[in-house]
């Protein structure tokens, strides 16, 4: 990809304290989510990618452009997997791409501009958002799936050519995601590359903003599944309790390790897989 230079489109680091305040109801159900995968010791993605050993908030003074949440995973191998992730409300993605702040960002980081931290051979990009229209989301996860699956260059070619395998959606979204210009120009980036960061990313949607959410109810029944005694009461004070702990600890760009999360919980729940003191 040649010789890296510093570009001209990278965002200002806000504080901690800007960045993190209260009041962020979605992503406080989307840390929520995500806490209760590790408090039960599920899987949150892909096998591949394995189980959370760590959440970390706030993280864009470790460098890190995907700022919210950084989740630390270990595969079946014992590696170690970073992946970052963009948690906003609003939808950042439509029939023409990622908006210019989110595409800047995700190739930003993927190419290493702002700092060294993201390790394109094993890290994720992760965006949540609210849910995408229908054919948005399965134009995004198609081109995801035949990234993944094809040779970086021959998918371009395909993409690009007469093939009809490739619906006029899917080339609009792919081109989409082409490096922004500036970037470009600055790292000596072939459109190609775009099937390759396409590899690493994840895109979740969230009905969290509904009226009734059906992911806030599979969170809440995640939170029933970790209590020795389950009760309508006890699961509902558990997910209110791991929804407060974004808010708490974003403004400090704190963490959360399973012996924090544990220490949190031990004394007002009865929790499986956790022996209480007597």
């Amino acid at each position: 990809m040649g010789e890296k230079k510093q570009p001209s489109e990278i965002r200002k680091i806000a504080t901690s304290k800007q960045t993190g305040g209260g009041g962020f109801v979605f992503e406080d159900k989307v840390s929520a989510w995500f806490i209760s995968h590790f408090l039960a010791d599920k899987i949150p993605f892909t096998s591949e990618i394995g189980k959370i050993k760590q959440i970390d908030y706030q993280v864009r003074s470790d460098g890190w452009l995907l700022e919210d949440l950084l989740l630390t995973t270990q595969d079946n191998d014992d590696i170690e997997i970073k992946i970052a992730v963009s948690s906003k409300s609003n939808v950042q993605i439509n029939t023409n791409g990622p908006n210019n702040e989110l595409l800047h960002d995700i190739w930003n980081e993927y190419l290493n501009t702002a700092s060294n931290v993201f390790d394109a051979s094993k890290d994720y990009l992760c965006i949540v958002n609210s849910q995408l229209h229908p054919k948005v989301l399965k134009d995004l996860n198609d081109l995801i799936k035949f990234s993944k699956a094809n040779d970086a260059n021959t998918l371009h070619k395909r993409i690009n050519q007469d093939d009809k395998a490739f619906s006029k959606s899917i080339k609009k979204l792919y081109k989409g995601f082409y490096c922004p210009d500036d970037l470009a120009k600055a790292n000596d980036i072939d459109e190609s590359e775009t099937s390759k960061i396409l590899r690493r990313i994840i895109f979740i949607g969230f009905d969290f903003e509904n009226a009734i959410s059906n992911d806030e109810n599979k969170t809440i029944e995640i939170c029933n599944n970790c209590l020795k005694e389950p009760s309508s009461s006890k699961e509902l004070q558990l997910y209110k309790n791991i929804c407060s702990i974004r808010g708490e600890l974003a403004p400090l760009s704190g963490f959360l390790d399973y012996h924090k999360l544990i220490k949190r919980l031990k004394d007002h729940f009865r929790l499986k897989g956790f022996v209480s003191s007597p």
